[in-house]
């Protein structure tokens, strides 16, 4: 299984990754699209622990992104 191809079939889904979706919390929506998804990409269920890896591995490295100031970035911007 591709990663890439993974991550285009799941961004199809828009309620899977996005908590602000009224379907995100309906798990039968959810299933069907995770069955759909294995099904495209002929693979198994473990196709959710794949992607919740990468979600996983994404927002620790968001988290390691120092947050900068608004000031701190104009400055920044300004000098280049």
């Amino acid at each position: 299984m591709e990663d890439e191809r993974l991550i285009e079939e799941v961004y199809k889904y828009k309620f899977i990754y996005d908590k602000s979706d009224a379907k995100h919390s309906n798990k039968d929506y959810i299933g069907k699209a995770w069955a759909d998804i294995a099904k495209e990409l002929n693979c198994n269920g473990k196709i959710r622990l794949r992607f919740n890896w990468f979600e996983k591995t994404y927002r620790h490295m968001l988290a390691e992104i120092p947050k900068a100031h608004s000031t701190n970035l104009f400055a920044r911007l300004t000098t280049l």
